[in-house]
């Protein structure tokens, strides 16, 4: 009965470890990038949390293959909860010094998010999705 128990228990353990692992908030300062097409992008959260129905924003880096930043990228951002019907909500960039960018939007509900950007440059379009978790 007592080894029973014990599985028991350390079963139990497991299971709540799990659980806290996968609800924890986000980490910090979370980061996305890619390279192709001659670009580096990396999008990366400006705040530890996003928190509903406030402004959260996000850091934008666009750098040709050299590493040189690229100045007046033509490009947007997208928020939404990917495999949900909630909307889609259009966040204001603007470029804070050659090539960093910073991009504002507000998310409307808890949950798991994507900020989609849509980069245009040299006759490339290239897509990056930046997962962030909205508490």
């Amino acid at each position: 009965m007592k080894k029973r128990l014990a599985w028991i228990g350390a079963a139990l353990a497991l299971f709540a470890i799990v659980l806290w692992l996968f609800n924890r908030p986000q980490a910090a300062y979370g980061m996305t990038a890619f390279e192709g097409d001659g670009l580096r992008v990396q999008i990366a959260d400006s705040s530890d949390a996003a928190k509903v129905m406030e402004e959260t924003s996000f850091t934008v880096s666009v750098n040709d293959k050299a590493g040189k930043p690229v100045s007046g990228a033509k490009m947007n951002i997208i928020l939404s909860m990917p495999n949900m019907f909630c909307g889609e909500y259009e966040a204001t960039i603007t470029e804070t010094s050659p090539g960093v960018y910073r991009a504002v939007g507000v998310p409307t509900m808890r949950g798991k998010w994507q900020a989609k950007l849509t980069l245009s440059e040299n006759g490339h379009k290239s897509v990056v999705a930046h997962l962030f978790k909205v508490v």
